[in-house]
This record gives structure tokens, C-alpha cells and sequence, in this order.
């Protein structure tokens, strides 16, 4: 079975879990400082908690495949997979009719991931990941596991785009730009 294959066919046994978050709990019934006086004393109805907000950790397995120029004169064409573990809060928390709303507007993580590269060489990679929904940055190190050659490697992206940069020390620099088609399941709890 060829790579490309491979990937393929995980990619079609993680759609089905894809976008899946789980609740541990509800958040109810809010936060409530009980040594602050009442913003409206006069009123007899109790006053309503503030919302406590949420904390998520997201995996977000997937491929990706792309475009990509090795040493600014080699085209090539790099499919890989990435696995993504995430850590982000929500300020609000959010009800099961939001379903695509789930991910944190703010993240920090970890990516792993294997990309066929240039020449057909499997590139690994682990890169620490900022998030700022729609967009982010990755930045980490990639090594041939077969060979000797490492370096740094940092990825931009915009949604499911983006535009990486790898250098491999003493070697060559191949840039890429492509998708990413990731499925996101977060366990999700209140703050």
C-alpha cells in the first residue's frame, strides 16, 4: 500500500468522528461573588450568575497534500498527516446547536506529523502551534528518521490553508502551501 494510499484511507476512517465534541459537564449554574452587592439592589429577583465559560482540549487528526518547490527550482507535490493536541478556553460557553462553534477562538498545542516531501523522503516533524481563530502559527523541527539531516521548520495558516517552510541543515529548503483537512473532537468542561 502506498503512502498516499494510506493516508487516504484514514482520512476516510476519521470523517465520521470528525467535528465531535464531548461535554463532562454542564455549566451550571455559574460564577457568583457572593461578597459583591447586588447591581440592583431594589430588584427581589435573584440576580443571574455570569456565565463561567468553558476549557477545551482538542485533538484534530487529518492529511493535508499540497504544492511545494525544493531549493526554489524542484516542484513537487507533498502529502502528509498531522495529528494535533490543543489546549484552549472560551469565554462563553457554548450549547449542542452550535456544533461548528466548539473550537477555541484561542489555542496552544502540539502538532506531529509525517509529509512525503521532495525525491519521495518522508519528513517527520513536531512543531509547538499558537492559535487565533481563523489563523495561526507553527513553529518546530523536522528530521528525515532514515537520515541524519534535521532542521527548523514553520507553518502559517489561515483556516484550512497554508504555507510552510522547512530547512534541513547543510541540506536544501522546500516550501509548500496546501490544505488541511483535519477533524477536530474536543472534551470540553466548564471553567
Amino acid at each position: 500500500m502506498s503512502f498516499r494510499t494510506a493516508i487516504a484511507a484514514l482520512a476516510g476512517l476519521l470523517f465520521p468522528m470528525g467535528c465531535t465534541h464531548w461535554h463532562l459537564e454542564r455549566n451550571a449554574p455559574g460564577h457568583v461573588d457572593l461578597a459583591r452587592p447586588p447591581s440592583d439592589p431594589d430588584n427581589e429577583q435573584p440576580e443571574r450568575p455570569a456565565d463561567p465559560g468553558e476549557r477545551e482540549v482538542v485533538f484534530s487528526p487529518g492529511p493535508n497534500a499540497g504544492l511545494g518547490i525544493r531549493n526554489g527550482e524542484r516542484f513537487f507535490a507533498p502529502v502528509g498527516f498531522e495529528a494535533g493536541f490543543h489546549y484552549g478556553q472560551r469565554a462563553q460557553s457554548h450549547y449542542e446547536d452550535e456544533f461548528f462553534t466548539a473550537i477555541p477562538r484561542r489555542s496552544l498545542g502540539v502538532n506531529l506529523g509525517l509529509q512525503r516531501g521532495a525525491g519521495g523522503r518522508m519528513l517527520s516533524y513536531g512543531e509547538v502551534q499558537l492559535f487565533f481563530m481563523p489563523y495561526g502559527i507553527a513553529a518546530g523541527w523536522a528530521w528525515l528518521p532514515y537520515e541524519a539531516h534535521h532542521g527548523p521548520q514553520a507553518t502559517l495558516f489561515w483556516g484550512p490553508l497554508y504555507l510552510r517552510a522547512t530547512h534541513l541543515l547543510g541540506q536544501d529548503t522546500e516550501v509548500s502551501t496546501g490544505l488541511f483537512f483535519k477533524f477536530p473532537m474536543a472534551v470540553i468542561w466548564s471553567q
